[in-house]
């Protein structure tokens, strides 16, 4: 039925054409490709989509598919610059690929007891793995273990809970015993106590050392208030200006 359809429509004559350029005269040429062009006084209505055979007609024959409008009065009409570029047709030319000789493969011989360090590839991959594992692996413990962690968060904290109330008794205990006049009275005589220094005659001297001198001092001071008197009645022995005499009347008389 396609035949028939062509046969009904003046054709154009053959063109030629191939994206080898022309080479001068005298030289051997490859024979370019002929492609038939068809008219464009067809009707469409038949079937419209050889309007796309048109087009494509057009384009293969090397005539620009856009054409910009151009005033006769100009002297040099405007062209449009990709004309040239539609005009042209770049075929797609595959290569022939050359085939070579296999290279030969060198094995070289190395001693298996040297060692070799050996690069590691993929190292950032390899975390991203482990920490993904241990996740995984942390779940399964979950799903594996959960009542007995459950079991032993419910006992630590009932454990502790009882430390907080045996504590919280002891100290309600203690204030239930607690005596205000008592505490006020040991309070006034920890005040009333002369404090221990930290120096004896400018000297740093342990505190054991500072209560045995002071100590001393005590004793010194009392032996030279009761030198001349007696020890019991802390009186003096002789009165000043007294004689012997008067002081034998004296003693006497008293017996």
């Amino acid at each position: 039925m396609l035949s028939r359809l062509w046969s009904r429509f003046p054709t154009r004559p053959a063109r030629y054409y191939s994206s080898i350029p022309t080479t001068s005269a005298g030289s051997k040429s490859i024979p370019p490709k002929i492609i038939s062009t068809v008219t464009e006084d067809i009707t469409f209505n038949v079937n419209p989509r050889l309007e796309n055979l048109s087009l494509m007609g057009q384009y293969l024959s090397g005539k620009p598919l856009l054409q910009l409008p151009t005033s006769e009065k100009a002297s040099n009409p405007a062209k449009c610059p990709t004309a040239k570029s539609v005009e042209i047709k770049k075929f797609i030319v595959e290569k022939t690929v050359a085939v070579k000789d296999p290279t030969p493969v060198k094995k070289e011989i190395s001693n298996p007891l040297q060692h070799k360090i050996v690069k590691k590839h993929a190292i950032r991959m390899l975390v991203l793995r482990h920490k993904k594992m241990k996740k995984h692996q942390l779940k399964r413990l979950w799903d594996r273990m959960y009542l007995r962690f459950r079991a032993k968060r419910i006992r630590l904290e009932k454990n502790k809970e009882l430390e907080f109330r045996g504590r919280l008794a002891v100290k309600v205990a203690d204030a239930r015993k607690f005596d205000a006049e008592k505490y006020v009275n040991d309070y006034l005589s920890d005040y009333h106590e002369p404090l221990i220094p930290k120096t004896y005659k400018g000297k740093r001297l342990p505190e054991w050392l500072i209560k045995d001198l002071l100590e001393k001092e005590k004793i010194y001071e009392k032996e030279r208030f009761l030198n001349g008197k007696e020890v019991t009645k802390a009186e003096k022995i002789i009165l000043p200006g007294e004689s012997v005499e008067d002081f034998i009347a004296r003693k006497w008389k008293k017996q």
